[in-house]
């Protein structure tokens, strides 16, 4: 499992054009800190953060491995299966944490130098965050390690996912709705919210350990 690990760290840092992305996100985030525009910082921190830059690290080594044959051949070295489908799970979660960690960091700062993100609201985004990256977690993850690199099943959910949003803000986020939601209803939503994303990602792990100790390399 620690060779899984050393072997994606150093395919994904090893190239250029990752390292030139992941300090793009790094420079779009320090920019994030200096504007008031509120939608700007949502996109940087709620959407490219957890679901094009923190699983981004497993689809440029799955597309390696496919490239080189690797998929093929680490089946030959004395390494289970479950072992493979860890080590890239505990990338993915590190790459998730730094995401949640840059975010937060991005968030206090916003609010000391241009006061945009209000600090009271702060808690509630990342808890938005942590839902985010753990539904992201539940269903990039299985979808890149059992259909490969170039599935478009993830770039499908996540259209559906915010032409959802956008229907279900349409149907019950109306004014009249907003002003009878009370703090306790906020939290109990979110909490249920953090309960059904971490059952999604869990699921989402013993799905991918099940179908990749089936899955056919041939």
């Amino acid at each position: 499992m620690k060779g899984v690990i050393a072997k994606d760290l150093y395919e994904y840092f090893g190239i250029r054009k990752n390292l030139i992305y992941t300090c793009l996100y790094l420079i779009f985030t320090i920019g994030a800190i200096f504007t008031k525009n509120v939608f700007l910082i949502y996109i940087i921190i709620i959407y490219i953060g957890p679901m094009i830059l923190s699983p981004n690290i497993l689809q440029v080594t799955m597309r390696a491995d496919d490239v080189s044959g690797f998929s093929n051949l680490q089946l030959t070295y004395p390494i289970k299966r479950n072992e493979i489908v860890n080590g890239k799970y505990i990338i993915g979660i590190f790459s998730y944490l730094f995401n949640m960690l840059l975010s937060t960091l991005l968030l206090f700062l916003n609010n000391k130098v241009t006061g945009a993100i209000k600090i009271e609201y702060i808690p509630y985004i990342l808890v938005l965050i942590l839902i985010i990256s753990m539904i992201s977690f539940g269903v990039n993850y299985p979808v890149y390690m059992l259909f490969g690199s170039k599935s478009i099943s993830t770039y499908i959910w996540i259209g559906a996912m915010i032409v959802g949003s956008w229907i279900m803000s349409a149907l019950f986020f109306n004014l009249h709705t907003v002003n009878n939601i009370t703090v306790s209803d906020i939290h109990k939503i979110l909490s249920i919210a953090v309960i059904v994303s971490l059952i999604i990602s869990l699921v989402g792990y013993f799905i991918t350990q099940y179908f990749y100790n089936k899955k056919d390399f041939g």
